[in-house]
């Protein structure tokens, strides 16, 4: 093999090596607003997380009070971001759940993972499905009403840290 095909060869199996990497984040986010009462409220939102350099795509429901968010490749996404930019707008959550595919993520024994440098503490992860999306309801102050953390086995904080550190739920139902 000659020495640049060697190097063509070394630089696809690098390649290779970091596409899942690249690959590990959340697909879209579904979120529930309080207090959505007409259109221009809707745009506030919308408005305030489109300015977020990871969102691709803001879809808002005013009838049902929702909203979906669509994030681009490549970009990695800050949660807190999109409740602080809700919270910007003039308004609170009333849940937030992320899609990721399991497969992308290593739980940890801790019933924890990391991603873009945040840890993710998750409580339920026996259900978690190769092939399957897994949807993370976020708990906590931030992310709900007033006990949204309630019923909620979470992890010991501390034994996994990051930039950031959230609390989810896995494949937990929607707040009404």
């Amino acid at each position: 093999m000659t020495s640049r095909g060697f190097k063509i060869f070394v630089s696809c199996l690098l390649l290779i090596g970091t596409a899942p990497a690249a690959r590990a984040q959340f697909t879209q986010v579904s979120l529930g607003v309080n207090g959505l009462t007409c259109s221009q409220c809707s745009r506030s939102v919308e408005m305030q997380l489109r300015k977020l350099p990871f969102v691709a795509d803001v879809t808002m429901d005013l009838g049902r009070t929702e909203g979906l968010i669509r994030f681009r490749d490549k970009q990695p996404v800050r949660i807190n971001a999109i409740a602080r930019a809700v919270k910007d707008a003039g308004f609170s959550l009333r849940y937030l759940e992320a899609d990721l595919d399991p497969a992308m993520v290593q739980l940890s024994g801790k019933g924890c993972f990391q991603l873009n440098g945040d840890a993710y503490y998750v409580s339920g992860p026996e259900t978690l499905v190769a092939g399957k999306v897994l949807r993370l309801q976020f708990v906590g102050k931030d992310y709900g009403g007033k006990g949204a953390q309630k019923g909620h086995r979470l992890p010991e904080a501390g034994s996994c840290r990051g930039k950031q550190v959230y609390y989810t739920v896995a494949n937990a139902p929607k707040p009404q």
